[in-house]
């Protein structure tokens, strides 16, 4: 039977700093220059380790009276002698070796993403890049005014989209350079496509759940409908980030967005409600107002709306009552 190994030398990252092939035993490991495998590492004793076969053909790694000892790792345990299989890992010293039989099975290659279709290649442009930003930035302009109860000029309104472009530049930026580092390319217009879609569909996400708020008089429809929407776009960002910044598969980019969009989202569930949590007196009725003919429910008459906060009147009342404003 052919006796050959591969060992992998890795940094205190994990990271293969080395790759030796071992066809020859016993083979010996250490800082010594007669060694079969060399190693820079002070905490390495001259001789330190031996691999070696035995009469059944199995591979152990046994100490060779070293100062700082052998090291079994996952769980980190010292030992004298050690059995192997293939991908066991010890350590020595600050170095940690990992043992490989020729045999063993490796990841499947990352596929290269070569020159991508025209329909990517559209998405990725800068004049799609351009587009748009200014249909979002005309969509959240749109949106200030008709929020706004005040007069404004258009110089005004547009030194407000000031900041949401300073923060979109910067973050498709950042992700750009992760791009760049990883997989050699920029993918700025792409990135910088992700972010303003993910501006214009949440504003016109928001709209439509206050004016369905309105419409149907249903309270905080108009929250649920922007968290959960505003996840969904979330994950979508981060997905479509992920997959040209990293070497992640669909599966795994994908359940990547997934887990960020949830925990974001049950964040600010628990952020309002922990800033809520007091405000039980509340009154249950939405505050948006929209034109009325956005009303799909007839309004509720003032009788009927005073029947129902006939309950809150008493504990109001009760409140106010001398003995209670005492205390």
């Amino acid at each position: 039977m052919e006796k050959t190994i591969v060992i992998e030398i890795l940094d205190r990252f994990g990271k293969v700093r080395a790759f030796h092939r071992v066809e020859r035993f016993p083979c010996t490991i250490g800082r010594g220059y007669d060694n079969d495998i060399i190693l820079d590492d002070i905490y390495v004793a001259a001789h330190h380790l031996r691999l070696d076969y035995d009469e059944q053909g199995r591979l152990f790694a046994s100490d060779l009276d070293s100062e700082n000892g052998l090291y079994a790792v996952h769980p980190l345990k010292k030992v004298d002698s050690l059995w192997l299989q293939s991908g066991s890992r010890l350590r020595i010293g600050h170095t940690e070796i990992q043992v490989y039989f020729p045999d063993h099975p490796v990841p499947e290659a990352v596929l290269e993403r070569g020159r991508p279709g025209r329909g990517m290649l559209l998405l990725t442009s800068w004049p799609m890049m351009l587009f748009t930003w200014l249909l979002a930035g005309a969509v959240l302009a749109v949106d200030l005014a008709l929020e706004t109860t005040e007069e404004y000029e258009l110089g005004e309104l547009l030194f407000e989209l000031v900041p949401i472009l300073v923060f979109m530049t910067v973050w498709a930026g950042a992700w750009s350079i992760a791009s760049k580092l990883v997989t050699h390319r920029f993918y700025y217009a792409w990135h910088a496509v992700l972010i303003g879609a993910l501006l214009l569909f949440s504003t016109l996400l928001d709209s439509i759940g206050e004016y369905l708020e309105f419409g149907l008089l249903v309270h905080d429809l108009a929250f649920h409908i922007s968290l959960i929407g505003g996840g969904t776009l979330l994950a979508g960002l981060i997905y479509g980030h992920l997959r040209y910044s990293t070497t992640l598969d669909h599966r795994k980019a994908l359940r990547a967005g997934g887990f960020v969009a949830l925990g974001f989202t049950l964040l600010l569930y628990a952020s309002s409600w922990y800033m809520n949590r007091d405000a039980a007196m509340e009154p249950q009725f939405s505050s948006i107002l929209k034109p009325p003919a956005w009303a799909l429910r007839a309004p509720v008459d003032v009788e009927t709306f005073l029947a129902g906060a006939a309950g809150l009147r008493d504990e109001v009342d009760a409140l106010r009552s001398p003995g209670v404003a005492e205390r």
